[in-house]
């Protein structure tokens, strides 16, 4: 069954984890991430704006990738200043935010399995590595009075607060070919 019949090139298209909806890249003058459901009962709903076409101008977003509770969407964007970083949109729409703020290439963001880390590619400090953020900073110590933040196993919560200053290295050394599973 076709789900969209717009006349711009729709292209990587994601299924998210719980199989509800599908997510893919729009080109175009309202180019972007679009969210639809799978069964096609509503249009495709852009979440974020691509700000350029990436396939033909070289700059816009160029990967993405569903969390593992189908509730975000981490991206990798490009600039005119050829600067790409990683970002996080909720899946149904909103405010798109900025989680490597880091100057050269954080490209192929991937979330782990348990919903606390998004790991991506960077040049940061160089040749390309595996760089990881925890989306909540991890406390000193554990307060064995504090309530559970009622979170329910698998789902992702993220602390945006000085969120760009949570990566940290996986790999060192760089300079060779890997893709990001």
């Amino acid at each position: 069954k076709q789900l969209s019949s717009a006349p711009d090139d729709e292209n990587n298209a994601k299924l998210s984890p719980d199989g509800k909806l599908v997510a893919f890249i729009r080109s175009g003058k309202q180019g972007g991430i679009y969210v639809m459901p799978l069964d096609g009962s509503s249009a495709p709903k852009r979440v974020t704006e691509s700000n350029g076409n990436y396939l033909e101008l070289g700059f816009g977003i160029n990967s993405f990738s569903w969390s593992p509770d189908s509730k975000w969407l981490a991206f990798s964007r490009r600039d005119t200043v050829e600067s790409e970083d990683v970002w996080v949109v909720p899946a149904a729409g909103g405010k798109s935010t900025n989680v490597t703020y880091t100057p050269g290439a954080n490209v192929e963001p991937q979330w782990s399995s348990d919903g606390k880390y998004i790991v991506f590619a960077s040049s940061r400090s160089g040749p390309l590595n595996i760089y990881s953020v925890l989306l909540t900073p991890e406390k000193a110590e554990p307060d064995p009075n504090a309530k559970t933040d009622g979170a329910k196993p698998g789902e992702v919560k993220i602390d945006f607060d000085d969120i760009e200053n949570r990566a940290k290295p996986v790999t060192t050394g760089g300079g060779g070919a890997f893709e990001i599973t």
